[in-house]
């Protein structure tokens, strides 16, 4: 890990995260940026995603590892034709081909 301050961790506070835009005719979807890291043969981004209950895209393909954690509510997670209900405290990972996912809060890693 890089060191900051001559330090071998790096605290984000919460009133220095920033939001960003992902997709552009998503509605309903807001990305708070966690944390990144670039390294030669791997990329590693951390945001939590607040899904509103109007939430509405289209379906998204990925060929990235993703990982998903629920913090609360509950949401579904389309993968191809199989709908999965995660529900608060459920996760889900692997390679998401195509997904879209509708319902409430996420806490995703891609």
């Amino acid at each position: 890990m890089p060191q900051i301050n001559n330090s071998n961790f790096i605290v984000f506070r919460k009133e220095e995260s920033t939001f960003i835009e992902k997709e552009h005719e998503a509605v309903g979807f807001s990305y708070q940026y966690l944390f990144g890291k670039q390294m030669s043969s791997l990329s590693f981004e951390a945001a939590l995603l607040d899904v509103a209950s109007y939430s509405k895209r289209k379906k998204v393909t990925t060929d990235a590892y993703e990982f998903k954690y629920v913090l609360s509510e509950e949401c579904y997670y389309l993968i191809g034709e199989e709908e999965v209900l995660l529900k608060q405290g459920n996760n889900l990972n692997g390679l998401a081909a195509y997904s879209s996912f509708f319902g409430n809060t996420f806490f995703i890693i891609n």
